[in-house]
């Protein structure tokens, strides 16, 4: 997976997860945008309010 994220949320670990996924989890409130993601290329964990790549369809 190219774009393979992992997320930190509810005291655990998600992932490898697509970009898509995360905005379809992010839709559901399954995560939210105050949780962590990280992938390779990262040097460190970032919120996802903060990440483009999560944008899309937000709707917060």
């Amino acid at each position: 997976m190219a774009d393979a994220w992992y997320i930190r949320a509810n005291g655990g670990e998600r992932g490898p997860m697509s970009a898509e996924a995360v905005r379809v989890a992010l839709a559901l409130n399954e995560i939210m945008p105050a949780d962590w993601a990280w992938r390779e290329g990262l040097d460190d964990w970032v919120l996802i309010a903060f990440e483009p790549a999560f944008a899309k369809g937000r709707h917060h």
